[in-house]
């Protein structure tokens, strides 16, 4: 079974989770206290969520705690038109509602802290076969990446780990 958090309207998961309570999720609930019992699922995912939480981390020992693996997407801060911007604007300018942003080097660290198996991705918007694009692209890919995709995979809890 799989949990969606944060699933917003569109849920892609059996079990949704949001806090807002309008997009009429399966399970009304905060991301930083999960409201289920140990490894009840078989993954997590958490598309856009991560850049709107007060403490990502305690999202991920959450989800860590409920689920077996996780998959979550955010934006990426090395994105061409964000950095841009932030130029323009004199500080980081992705969304208005985002607390935090992340490159690939920051969410990999991240999850590293909670999750034993992690690989951290850069993902477009159009997903054309990654062999055709052309040399500069492949060496400047994190600034035409739009986000981030990061998966972690985690060993059983032993009764003695601690956090």
């Amino acid at each position: 079974m799989n949990l969606d958090v944060g699933c917003g309207y569109n849920k892609k998961a059996e079990i949704g989770i949001d806090i807002n309570r309008d997009c009429k999720p399966d399970v009304i609930a905060d991301v930083h206290f999960l409201p289920f019992c140990d490894r009840i699922f078989d993954r997590a995912s958490a598309f856009e969520v991560i850049e709107h939480v007060k403490s990502p981390l305690a999202m991920l020992l959450e989800i860590r705690r409920v689920a077996n693996s996780a998959i979550i997407s955010t934006p990426n801060a090395w994105y061409l038109p964000i950095i841009l911007r932030t130029i323009v604007k004199g500080k980081y300018s992705c969304n208005q509602d985002h607390i935090c942003c992340w490159t690939n080097v920051t969410l990999e660290q991240l999850f590293r802290k909670v999750f034993s198996n992690v690989t951290v991705e850069f993902r477009t918007l159009s997903r054309g076969d990654e062999n055709r694009r052309p040399l500069w692209y492949k060496l400047a890919r994190n600034y035409f990446s739009r986000h981030l995709v990061a998966i972690g995979e985690s060993l059983p809890i032993s009764s003695d780990q601690k956090f």
